[in-house]
């Protein structure tokens, strides 16, 4: 099995020390880069463990979008292997879940969709944890696995210039409340990569009050286009393949029913 690196990226606490043991313990990764905010913990410095602490933009993005963004690309760049996994620094995914998914990816890693305005690419699929069928060109961004110069164009684009709370002048409290006036985060990064494979989603991302958002006019023609080739681009891996808890959130399992009957996420056996 071809060796790894992990990324894990968002908040450095001793939880995510937690998560480099356990990670460390699996065969095939080769280190672990941990890319985190200007005011988390001094980093322990753990053997095989490359640590980053970013500035963060002084607009955080809906969602804290703008923030995962930063984090993982300055991540990435420290990537040394050609396939790497990037992990929510606040979640752990059993060893066992950690196999089957990396091998699931070497099974499937072939994208059968080319990009459309570029000489060459993609190198493969990326694989997720999950697709969120609702929502046009969107995967679940807790986890990734692909080549790195995929990972690397995924989180490579621009950053949002004015956030929900910006425009608005709300709390980022009523963020979940008003879909209708923004692209949902996940969403936002999985458009902006599908965009190369068609160009028609340029134009989506000029308009998303009328084809991204929540209710938006032309949303149909996003959802179906979204339908015919997100799932071939962002993979998501079987159900039985996750085994991860959250503690943030009191989650010591996967919530698959309510995450398939309330949000309307779906994994491989729903698009074979």
């Amino acid at each position: 099995m071809e060796s790894i690196d992990i990324l894990l990226q968002g908040i450095y606490d001793d939880y995510t020390e937690e998560l480099i043991s356990h990670y460390l313990q699996l065969s095939f990764v080769n280190q672990i880069v941990v890319s985190f905010g200007p005011n988390d913990m001094e980093p322990k410095g753990t053997d095989r463990v490359i640590y980053i602490r970013n500035e963060y933009p002084s607009n955080p993005g809906t969602g804290n979008r703008n923030l995962q963004l930063v984090t993982s690309i300055n991540g990435l760049d420290a990537i040394t292997t050609d396939y790497a996994v990037k992990i929510r620094s606040d979640q752990k995914y059993s060893l066992k879940c950690m196999e089957d998914m990396w091998k699931y990816f070497l099974d499937n890693r072939v994208c059968d969709l080319s990009f459309e305005d570029l000489d060459s690419g993609p190198h493969g699929s990326i694989i997720t944890g999950g697709n969120f069928a609702p929502f046009p060109f969107h995967p679940r961004d807790h986890i990734f696995r692909g080549h790195i110069n995929d990972l690397i164009n995924l989180f490579n684009i621009p950053l949002e210039e004015k956030s929900f709370s910006e425009v608005y002048g709300l709390s980022k409290f009523y963020e979940s409340f008003f879909y209708d006036k923004h692209i949902r985060t996940e969403c936002y990064i999985g458009s902006h990569y599908c965009s190369k494979f068609n160009s028609r989603i340029k134009k989506f991302l000029e308009e998303p009050e009328n084809y991204l958002h929540d209710h938006s006019q032309h949303r149909d023609e996003a959802m179906k286009l979204s339908k015919e080739i997100t799932h071939k681009i962002f993979k998501p891996v079987p159900e039985e393949c996750i085994e991860m808890e959250w503690p943030k959130y009191g989650w010591d399992s996967y919530r698959f029913d309510s995450q398939r009957k309330v949000f309307g996420e779906r994994w491989a056996a729903d698009f074979s």
